[in-house]
């Protein structure tokens, strides 16, 4: 019986990046969403014999075919970003592969996913032919297998040149089962985590890992100012479209510096879709943990300060609970108190030192973001109570000098609130234009009882009676102050960007009836994150009865910080 004798020859595949500077080593290259910033690689075949020497044999063809090519939406975790009912910044991904054989010889199939070449014979006289396969996306990936139908009736299968088992060549090289290049793991010093992986511990924060983004979604990528950017797989990323402008810079920068997050605040409309936040909407059968989200500011001529806008309304903020935070204009016209100045020039009711007014813009912005990580106040319970000068002769007043009042459950009680440093009573000094609150009460009564005659007919008898009930006299004899209390929002340390810094009066401990003045000037403001609910400064236990709020319920600001969505408020 006779055998046919076959020449042992093989087929080897060259893989090189094609880019501007010139090829990249296969395993350096990595996909790119476009094949215009030279997101491409060529595979170069050759029929060789065993040796490395030329064959006589021929190949029909070369099939150069990709197998498994991922078919994520978009081309990274926020671009181009389809939110139902929106327009698209950008069009939107069509349905073909990430990775994409060119065509440009042979012929290919519908989805450029199999091309077949014609070989020719290169000055070796070895028969040879090249592809190109283009990508489509930052996180694309794929195999490639290169085969040939050889003139003696053999189909022989190639590998990667001096790797002769190696038949099924990834792309990019990458390991087992990973869809990240090898060459993203290295630059970043994650080689051993899986692409599930969420375990950031930069910030520590409240002590949970992660970010909410896997470790393929930070390779994968995003899109900010018009560039694609990687995550950080080693610290926490954290993202804020700010539609307010160069004012609130520095307040971001501020609560990027407190929370020590890598903040990405340059995103466009292109790269933030406002109605639902998503910063890693493009998923599908990559790896995926949660649904991460994004937070904006925007400025709110409506809004008296700041706020953030919450849903539902929880301890413990995350972006994803976050709707959105609004801050007035930096420079409103204040006209309840004639000043102008926003935010620094309002502080000049309070006691806040004058030179903690300047970047009361940009901690409020902190404060704000700060809360949509998880961070609280120092405690609650302040309150906006009116005190009530009375004169001697009024009821509850037996005594011969102006004092304070104030209700208590419906009882209106006498109560003395003393200078906090030299001891005055505050009634002396509010009352001692009593005369001219008095003028300007009875001006303004004589002027209502004359339009409530004239426009609306009352009579002369019913008329001052009428304005008494209305209760509009109230306010030319009354003061309100916010009270501060032992753990409320004004406790813990006092240079906290968490902590309050309104009140104006504050109980002396075991005393219904008796309050300290808080002197100008003597409110700090800070610029500092606690890590402890411990009381400092005005707030010192060594104060004695002048300790003004004392530890906070809540305060160790720092350590409540937590950006994953994952994660629920506790």
């Amino acid at each position: 019986m006779l055998f046919p004798v076959y020449e042992d020859v093989e087929l080897v595949v060259r893989l090189d990046g094609v880019g501007s500077t010139g090829p990249t080593p296969y395993d350096q290259w990595m996909p790119l969403g476009t094949p215009d910033a030279g997101a491409a690689i060529k595979a170069s075949a050759r029929l060789q014999t065993r040796t490395g020497g030329p064959t006589k044999l021929q190949a029909k063809a070369i099939r150069f075919e990709l197998r498994g090519t991922s078919r994520e939406p978009g081309v990274c975790m926020n671009y181009p970003h389809l939110v139902s009912g929106m327009t698209p910044a950008a069009p939107p991904p069509d349905q073909l592969p990430d990775l994409r054989l060119d065509g440009r010889t042979g012929t290919v199939d519908a989805q450029r996913q199999v091309q077949q070449v014609q070989p020719s014979t290169g000055p070796d006289g070895k028969p040879k032919a090249d592809a190109t396969i283009e990508s489509f996306d930052f996180g694309a990936w794929g195999d490639l297998l290169v085969t040939a139908p050889l003139a003696d009736g053999r189909t022989i299968t190639g590998h990667l040149e001096g790797q002769p088992d190696l038949a099924i060549m990834p792309l990019p090289k990458r390991d087992g089962r990973s869809k990240i290049a090898d060459a993203w793991k290295k630059a970043h010093g994650v080689e051993g985590l899986a692409d599930d992986d969420d375990s950031e511990a930069d910030p520590a924060g409240d002590g949970n890992a992660g970010d909410g983004f896997t470790l393929y979604e930070e390779y994968r990528g995003f899109f900010e100012d018009g560039r694609h950017i990687s995550g950080d797989p080693k610290k926490k990323d954290f993202f804020v479209r700010n539609y307010i402008g160069g004012d609130a810079q520095g307040g971001i920068d501020l609560f990027a510096d407190l929370s020590q997050l890598v903040v990405h605040d340059r995103l466009t409309d292109d790269e933030f879709a406002f109605l639902d936040r998503l910063m890693n909407a493009n998923h599908a059968a990559a790896p995926h943990r949660v649904n991460q989200h994004g937070v904006f500011l925007v400025t709110d001529e409506s809004e008296h300060g700041a706020m953030t806008y919450s849903e539902p309304k929880t301890k413990g903020g995350r972006p994803g609970l976050t709707r959105g935070i609004k801050i007035q204009n930096r420079y409103k016209y204040y006209e309840d108190f004639g000043i102008r100045g926003g935010f620094e020039g309002e502080l000049a009711q309070y006691a806040v030192p004058e030179k903690d007014r300047f970047g009361a813009y940009e901690r409020a912005i902190a404060h704000e973001l700060l809360h949509t990580v998880g961070v609280e106040h120092h405690g609650e319970g302040a309150e906006h109570r009116d005190f009530y000068l009375v004169e001697p002769g009024h009821p509850p007043n037996q005594t011969a000098k102006i004092i304070f009042t104030s209700d208590f459950d419906g009882v209106e009680k006498p109560v003395r609130i003393l200078h906090e440093r030299t001891g005055q009573d505050m009634a002396d000094v509010f009352g001692a234009n009593m005369a001219d609150r008095l003028k300007r009460y009875n001006a303004y009564k004589a002027w209502q009882v004359d339009q409530l005659i004239r426009l609306f007919g009352w009579s002369p008898q019913e008329a001052p009676l009428h304005f008494d009930q209305m209760g509009i006299g109230d306010k030319f004899f009354t003061e309100t102050f916010v009270v501060g209390k032992p753990g409320d929002e004004h406790s813990g340390n006092d240079q906290c960007v968490m902590r309050y810094y309104f009140a104006r009066i504050y109980q002396v401990r075991g005393r219904t009836d008796l309050y300290y003045y808080v002197p100008d000037g003597t409110e700090p403001a800070g610029l500092e994150l606690c890590t402890s609910a411990k009381g400092t400064g005005i707030n010192d236990a060594k104060r004695g009865d002048k300790c003004r709020y004392g530890d906070a319920r809540a305060g160790d600001c720092k350590h409540h910080i937590c950006v994953n969505d994952a994660i629920p408020p506790s």
